[in-house]
């Protein structure tokens, strides 16, 4: 996907062939359907030697074929918007000059290139979907006999398991060809936002000029994935491994190598099969359409199509968290006496953990199933999860309430009058500021400064004094020096000031994360939205999607006010109701206005009463794709490896920035050569198969009321290369079961 500011500028014509006629998304061409008939011809040699055989070459021939062919709208799409870059205006005027004449020039090369993208892709796609599909099952009939006579020599589950890896390396290497244009398109915008996030962080035409810049090598990036996608599509094909025929379903293997990722809509690429993705802004679809809810198409969207309530168009949607009920806790391990109930690991026999998996109480929304399909972990309403076994933080951590979201009501759906597409508020709009608003990185959010300069470039400060300057050189480069002194034999750098702003609306208030088990590595976060918002929702049955890609800020408090009974990795917000002081941190002492509720010793927090802004250590990238339905996330292998990353033995992750994978064979620096996470499993259960968590639909909203409703989110968590990663064991699988209300405002 290209990023909002470029797609807005993409051509909305529908995509034709070079003989003017509208390309068919629904059906094959003929040449892939003359394919059919090669495939079946194959199929027969492979059915011969073993039937199981043949339903491995099919199935991942089909799935090429099928691929390719949806690939095709994709790559006339992803050409049509690079040539929109071209034409794009200010792009034009940097590349042309400022005449009028010129940039009108630039801007028909641009439509001139438009005009060729069709013609090109649908000329060769089709050939060569159908001309691979043969070749696969050609080269898949003799890998077969020569499998068969590898194993030949062993018996029964010998001979099975000499098969059985070649198998997932070929499946695997076949599903990484498919996806390499959507992977290719994907990185190369990863770097687009990793490249304007480094953008000095100020609304001064060198912050412009940056992001210019950055706007232009992703245009290269892009115009280099399409370049041939076909050539390098069928070069990876061709260095696949045969799948061998194996009839056992008993085996086992310790491979490592994970399913292949889902489609997953809403996450902003396209990844095949899907046509189109959101946020909307991105999602390639025409003007008046937006994706659908299953990213398999455009359609109609128009204001006067609402029909919900009155006005039959609301303006926006209010999600506000309820109050959590995430239970009691209990020992388990088998050293404690049965039923023990606590609070932290050292209320349990040693060798005992605290934990809230074993209890029933408070409200259950999802599970963590082991291997045997038994459940091995109950997940509350209003808990957050993270890490794999080994994490040492009593899970799960408590989601503050009274965080307010508000998105904006855009269009609605032309079939589905009451299916209402939803858009990111920013501080001016009615009823929003910074702490309920859900806009992006274009966004300078006062509430938390940042340094310009110095040591603490682009990091939180509250004061001048919290930007201290950088050595200039030598061993000590870059660290933090108040005088030459510290920096010898180098010299000290000019001290930064505080006058810059991180970006992005809040998303709730600070949380607090206490670990009882070593108070010292407590840590409060601060969420910021880190790209616009975007979703649906139905007015009629409350069903919603929204997608929020999340930078939380890691400030490692351990516990700022040790004089207090429990842990406060935040501060407080406490005293007389309209009196209420800051207790700890920069503001101590001064008023402020309660965030959150009394949800126990670590609250109430606001961000009135920020943390202290030299304890920060780094921002995860926390991808909330949340929903009123159910989702699951499911491990793979021996190693139950639900989030891979790019690691060695020690562990030690390449990165930053991270380096996610779905197998060894996508870690190629020798350096980190396996794909894993952390700790196997998930939530301290370590031999997690399946996370599950429901959510819950609002119902009818057309009352303009306030209605009980529960967003829900499976993710991964990637690591945070600090002290962060060894207690919360990341990286690893996260969960969270957002309770609370929706409604529709007028």
């Amino acid at each position: 996907m290209v990023p909002s500011r470029i797609s807005r500028v993409l051509p909305s014509l529908p995509c034709r062939s070079a003989g003017g006629a509208r390309l068919r998304r629904d059906f094959p061409t003929r040449s892939v359907m003359r394919a059919v008939h090669s495939t079946l011809a194959a199929t027969l040699v492979l059915v011969a030697i073993s039937p199981s055989g043949a339903t491995t070459c099919t199935r991942a021939c089909r799935l090429f074929r099928a691929n390719c062919t949806h690939l095709q709208p994709l790559k006339v799409r992803l050409c049509r918007a690079s040539c929109a870059l071209d034409a794009h205006p200010k792009l034009c005027r940097e590349s042309c000059g400022h005449s009028q004449e010129n940039v009108r020039e630039c801007r028909q090369r641009g439509l001139d290139c438009r005009e060729r993208c069709e013609s090109a892709v649908a000329s060769t796609c089709g050939r060569g979907c159908a001309a691979d599909a043969r070749a696969c099952l050609h080269s898949e009939a003799s890998a077969a006999r020569s499998c068969l006579r590898g194993c030949r020599s062993q018996d029964g589950g010998a001979r099975a398991e000499c098969k059985l890896p070649c198998v997932y390396d070929w499946e695997e290497g076949t599903l990484e060809c498919v996806r390499a244009a959507p992977r290719c398109l994907a990185a190369a915008r990863n770097a687009y936002v990793a490249c304007t996030d480094a953008c000095p962080p100020r609304r001064l035409s060198e912050h412009y000029r940056c992001r210019v810049s950055c706007r232009k090598d992703l245009a290269r990036a892009r115009r280099a994935c399409l370049a041939n996608p076909e050539s390098g599509l069928f070069a990876c094909l061709a260095d696949c491994v045969p799948p061998p025929l194996t009839t056992s379903t008993t085996s086992t293997t310790s491979s490592t190598t994970m399913p292949p990722p889902p489609q997953v809509c809403d996450d902003g690429i396209i990844e095949a099969p899907e046509v189109c993705d959101r946020p909307f802004t991105e999602g390639g679809c025409p003007s008046g359409q937006i994706c659908n809810a299953a990213c398999m198409g455009c359609t109609p969207c128009s204001t006067p199509s609402c029909a919900c309530g009155t006005p039959a168009r609301p303006s926006q949607l209010a999600f506000t968290t309820g109050a959590p009920d995430i239970g009691t806790k209990a020992c388990v391990g088998g050293h404690s006496p049965p039923n023990t109930t606590c609070t932290k690991d050292q209320d349990c026999a040693a060798g005992d953990t605290c934990s809230s998996c074993p209890t029933t109480d408070g409200n259950v929304v999802g599970t963590v199933k082991d291997d045997t399909g038994a459940t091995a972990c109950n997940l509350r309403s209003g808990g957050l999860y993270f890490g794999g076994v080994g994490v040492s933080v009593p899970l799960p951590a408590t989601v503050p309430d009274m965080g307010t979201s508000l998105t904006n009501i855009g269009c609605c759906l032309d079939a589905t009058p009451t299916a209402m597409q939803l858009l990111p508020t920013t501080p001016t709009d009615p009823g929003s500021n910074l702490r309920n608003c859900t806009s992006g990185d274009e966004i300078d959010n006062t509430d938390y400064p940042a340094c310009v300069g110095g040591a603490r470039d682009g990091k939180p400060c509250r004061a001048v004094g919290d930007c201290p300057g950088a050595c200039n050189g030598g061993s000590q480069a870059g660290r933090a020096c108040t005088t030459d002194a510290d920096c010898t034999p180098s010299t000290c750098g000019l001290p930064g000031t505080c006058t810059a702003t991180l970006t992005g609306c809040l998303f709730g208030p600070p949380l607090p994360m206490p670990n009882t088990n070593a108070e010292v590595v407590s840590t409060c976060i601060v969420n910021r939205i880190a790209q616009d918002a975007s979703g649906l929702t139905n007015c009629m049955t409350g069903d919603a999607q929204l997608n929020i890609r999340l930078a939380s800020d890691i400030y490692l408090t351990g516990d700022l006010l040790p004089g207090v009974t429990g842990i406060q990795p935040c501060p407080l917000c406490t005293g007389a109701p309209g009196s209420e002081t800051c207790q700890g941190g920069p503001n101590d002492g001064q008023l402020c206005a309660p965030g959150s509720g009394e949800l126990g010793e670590s609250y109430p927090t606001s961000h009135d009463c920020p943390p202290p802004s030299n304890t920060f250590i780094g921002i995860l990238p926390i991808p909330l794709a949340l929903s009123t339905t159910a989702q699951t996330k499911v491990s793979a292998g021996a190693q139950f490896v639900f989030c891979g990353f790019c690691r060695n033995t020690t562990p030690s992750f390449e990165g930053p920035p991270p380096h996610p994978c779905t197998s060894n064979a996508d870690c190629t620096n020798p350096s980190f050569p396996l794909c894993a996470q952390r700790d196997p499993g998930a939530f301290s259960v370590e031999n997690a198969r399946t996370i599950t968590s429901t959510g819950a639909a609002a119902g009818d909203m057309t009352d303009h009321n306030p209605h009980s409703s529960r967003l829900v989110s499976v993710f991964c968590i990637p690591p945070a290369f600090d002290i962060v990663d060894g207690a919360a064991d990341l990286p690893g699988p996260g969960a969270v079961a957002l309770h609370g209300t929706a409604q529709l405002l007028p």
